[in-house]
């Protein structure tokens, strides 16, 4: 039995009854007032908290989304009701979340229980793409997703605002040796022409560079 402790928060309810809940609702749906009794039972709190914790994770509550985009502060802040608005556009059922978690690599979804960053972090190959309102109607969103579906989990994509030259946009810059060298427009079909360039240092010589 995992113990409730003091100052009990829906917000953190423990990942214990988290991922009961999770598996519970993935398998077999919302519990029933008996489950919702004995899932309490099983983690040490009381079946009104249990409620609770349902009633407040998007994520736990049944529907027919095909894929959940999380609109939590930091995720919105990176465009998460524009990846939304491209999901839908390319046919998805979209859901949203409270918060995924990866508020520095969102904004994130979650498809078929897995969550997906789209963003990057890591600590190699620094690259920045311009997110405003502009760049996102031009298709610097999908430039970004085929950038992580091309490039490994050590690469940073920093989200950014434009530089205002916006018939150049979507503009990708790469930190090449301590300078930023940029590239645009692109064009999701052109981002392993560029990936493969930057790889083998001829990234100067790329039809879009600029």
């Amino acid at each position: 039995m995992v113990g409730d402790g003091g100052g009990w928060n829906p917000e953190k309810p423990g990942h214990d009854l988290l991922d009961i809940l999770k598996d519970e609702i993935r398998t077999k749906g919302q519990p029933s007032a008996e489950r919702v009794r004995e899932i309490a039972n099983l983690t040490g709190t009381t079946a009104a908290k249990v409620r609770g914790v349902i009633g407040y994770y998007s994520e736990l509550k049944s529907d027919d989304s095909t894929v959940r985009v999380c609109m939590g502060e930091s995720c919105r802040a990176r465009g998460s009701e524009a990846v939304a608005e491209s999901l839908a556009k390319d046919g998805e059922t979209v859901g949203a979340l409270h918060c995924a978690g990866l508020c520095t690599s969102g904004p994130a979804i979650l498809r078929e229980e897995r969550m997906v960053p789209m963003g990057c972090t890591g600590t190699g190959l620094q690259l920045f793409v311009s997110m405003d309102s502009i760049s996102q109607g031009l298709g610097a969103e999908e430039v970004v997703r085929s950038l992580i579906q091309e490039l490994d989990d050590t690469v940073s994509i920093t989200r950014t605002g434009s530089r205002g030259l916006f018939h150049l946009e979507p503009m990708i810059e790469v930190d090449i040796d301590g300078a930023r060298h940029a590239f645009g427009p692109i064009q999701p079909g052109e981002v392993p022409s560029l990936v493969q360039a930057i790889s083998n240092g001829s990234a100067n010589e790329h039809p879009a560079a600029l």
